[in-house]
């Protein structure tokens, strides 16, 4: 298995939808589209805010299943995910 598979793999155990993340902008594909490192995998978000590239910043996981969805949580505002 690919390490990239292995680590998407990995991360769906280890994570639910609900749970907040720390990514690093890498670049942006559109203003609220970024590509962003988290935890070792790289993945793409919706984001509000628009950061320098290496910003760190806090995502919710939306969604694990068939594909991993994140988004970016507002600094100082609590999301409620359902």
């Amino acid at each position: 298995m690919p390490l990239q598979k292995k680590r998407v793999a990995r991360f769906k155990e280890k994570h639910q939808p609900g749970e907040v993340v720390k990514g690093r902008i890498i670049r942006y594909y559109t203003k609220e589209k970024a590509l962003l490192e988290v935890e070792g995998l790289k993945l793409i978000a919706k984001v509000f805010t628009f950061y320098p590239e290496g910003t760190l910043i806090d995502l919710v996981i939306l969604s694990l299943s068939p594909q991993i969805l994140l988004k970016e949580l507002k600094p100082g505002r609590i999301e409620k995910i359902i």
